[in-house]
């Protein structure tokens, strides 16, 4: 049989109970779907879809909100062929990308971002790009580490001043030329 890119050889499917008809058919899925045209070897990924309302149902199988690669293994929210281990794509959205939030946090700062959050990654253009890592702290009697960055080393460090010596932390900056890359002078 042949076996095209899309197909679905099989699925879960979530319907809703509402018995008033103003939200009826499927709510969710988790699909099998064929990931290349390789009758040899259809491999198939598997892709997770939620309707979150009547307006956004869950019916096509096209649009999936996170899919797992057959072949790679890799993960992918926001795309349907994730290149990297986990691959998150936001579209044109510029919201945070992802964030970080504990119960126990409450530093107030809800102009910003939720009282919950400690921490958050976005773009730091619309369009441009770029990576935004913020961090969110109260005090809490300390008015120091709202964002760290740590290396730790397994054996001792070249502490000797010298113009070839490594620091245990980089921080890297580049500019593009033309065509070329380089380091950004100090």
């Amino acid at each position: 049989a042949d076996h095209d890119t899309g197909d679905v050889h099989g699925s879960i499917e979530f319907y809703s109970e509402d018995t008033s008809n103003s939200w009826p058919g499927m709510q969710g899925y988790i699909a099998a779907v064929q990931n290349t045209n390789n009758s040899a070897n259809p491999a198939s990924d598997l892709w997770f879809a939620a309707s979150a309302t009547s307006a956004t149902p869950a019916t096509d199988k096209t649009s999936p909100h996170l899919v797992i690669s057959a072949i790679t293994g890799n993960v992918g929210i926001g795309t349907t062929d994730p290149n990297a281990l986990l691959e998150l794509d936001q579209g044109a959205a510029d919201v945070d990308i992802m964030k970080f939030a504990s119960s126990d946090v409450a530093h107030g700062m809800t102009d910003e971002t939720e009282t919950d959050v400690y921490g958050a990654f976005r773009k730091v253009s619309p369009t441009g790009g770029g990576f935004l890592i913020r961090g969110y702290k109260d005090t809490q009697g300390s008015n120091s580490h709202c964002l760290g960055l740590w290396g730790h080393l397994g054996e001792a460090a070249e502490t000797t001043k010298s113009t070839s010596g490594q620091g245990l932390v980089t921080v890297r900056a580049s500019i593009k030329d033309s065509a070329t890359i380089g380091d950004v002078g100090s």
